[in-house]
């Protein structure tokens, strides 16, 4: 999950609105380079001040995020079968930010 929140529904807006396709855009960017092992591509999905959270993890900011990715991606290379499974997300807008 992403954090904090952005709900489609509770904004009055459609699961296929461009703001929530456009955030599911960028969602399935990170899951796919996060499964190639693509680092700096998983962590630009991110702003700086990012959160991750579910399953246990708390991980703030792209440092962070590029800590969790790199383990992720070492483990992958060596042979690790691993899968990235996400059910609902959600996530915040602040403002009109874009990065």
């Amino acid at each position: 999950m992403i954090s904090p929140i952005y709900d489609a529904a509770s904004e009055g807006e459609s699961p296929l609105s461009p703001t929530y396709l456009a955030i599911y855009d960028v969602f399935y960017s990170y899951v796919r380079a996060l499964a190639a092992g693509d680092i700096e591509t998983a962590v630009n999905c991110f702003a700086a001040d990012a959160v991750i959270e579910g399953s246990g993890i708390h991980i703030e900011g792209k440092e962070a995020i590029r800590t969790f990715t790199g383990r992720f991606a070492t483990r992958r290379a060596l042979g690790a079968n691993l899968s990235h499974i996400v059910a609902d997300f959600r996530a915040k807008i602040d403002g009109d930010r874009q990065g």
